[in-house]
């Protein structure tokens, strides 16, 4: 896994960007939908996203939402809008709601200050207090000597991808019917706004 949640990667919270880039398992549907025109750009709520993407991942081995690197903005953005994220029968449901909460499709839904995450539930037995003092012991530290991430998927997408995901916006006419449909579909279902909400009841 190889997510860069550092300053100089992250949207401040009074910011508006509209530049499309970013590892795409990790990219929020508002990403995708400002690389299709859809919106005119996005602001810090993309990266509790990106955290949510990650956290799941932490806990199941896999993203959320899977898609192959050949698939297109539009694709991965109809995959998020009427997907539901596949969530364990045993997971405990303050999990569970911790996990939705970061990843709504609509981010006006989504968790977006570390105010209103310290709230939840599932993280109320952390002292947050020592993490940002950096007295908090980590459960588990990785080892210092080799890869903790695979790049083979950064790899994959660099070779078989042939139009970067910054560039597709160029391309637009020629997906001017699968835009037109998500336009249809974001009327109904909100993925303008962005996405339906699926998989976060």
């Amino acid at each position: 896994m190889a997510t860069q949640l550092e300053p100089n990667n992250l949207a401040t919270s009074y910011s508006v960007c509209h530049s499309v880039s970013g590892t795409r398992p990790y990219m929020a549907p508002e990403v995708y939908a400002c690389a299709l025109g859809l919106i005119d750009g996005y602001d810090s709520k993309v990266d509790w996203w990106s955290l949510g993407v990650t956290f799941y991942e932490m806990m199941r081995g896999r993203t959320p939402y899977e898609f192959s690197p050949q698939a297109t903005a539009e694709q991965v953005l109809l995959l998020i809008s009427e997907s539901f994220i596949p969530f364990p029968a045993h997971w405990p449901t303050d999990l569970l709601s911790f996990l939705r909460l970061l990843l709504y499709p609509a981010p006006e839904r989504r968790i977006d200050s570390l105010a209103t995450l310290k709230r939840h539930p599932y993280v109320s037995r952390i002292d947050f207090a020592a993490v940002l003092a950096k007295r908090a012991a980590p459960v588990f530290v990785p080892c210092k000597e080799g890869f903790n991430c695979d790049p083979m998927y950064e790899l994959e997408e660099r070779i078989i991808v042939s139009t970067p995901i910054h560039r597709r916006r160029q391309n637009k006419r020629r997906c001017e019917e699968e835009t037109d449909a998500l336009r249809e579909i974001s009327q109904v279902s909100g993925v303008c706004s962005v996405g339906s909400g699926k998989g976060c009841p």
